[in-house]
């Protein structure tokens, strides 16, 4: 490496070398960068060590797969809470006013 930045053939890497140095290997991480985002995306069958996870080939890519089953697990949760809402709001109608003098009487045990 001292041969290739040492233009001067002094022996020593100068703070300007040092800087050189540094900009030729963030160019060339970036070129790396760059050539794999632009690479098509090769998915592979393997048999997995561990027996958690079962083989999976899906027809869409890894991100898009994500994004769905977080849209779907928020919906559910959307759902789940949609769901104890109307429960509750039955069950005090259908009880009418039953729940109310309910509360006040633990309410006055209490007091």
């Amino acid at each position: 490496m001292l041969s290739k930045y040492d233009k001067n053939k002094d022996g020593k890497i100068y703070m300007r070398k040092q800087q050189l140095v540094k900009e030729q290997a963030f160019r060339k991480i970036m070129m790396k960068h760059t050539e794999m985002k632009t690479a098509p995306t090769i998915n592979l069958l393997t048999k997995s060590n561990d027996r958690r996870y079962p083989f999976i080939l899906p027809a869409i890519s890894q991100n898009t797969l994500v994004k769905r089953y977080n849209y779907y697990v928020i919906g559910l949760i959307m759902v789940f809470f949609s769901a104890g809402a109307f429960a509750d709001w039955i069950l005090t109608y259908k009880n009418g006013n039953e729940r109310i003098v309910r509360k006040l009487t633990l309410i006055s045990i209490f007091k």
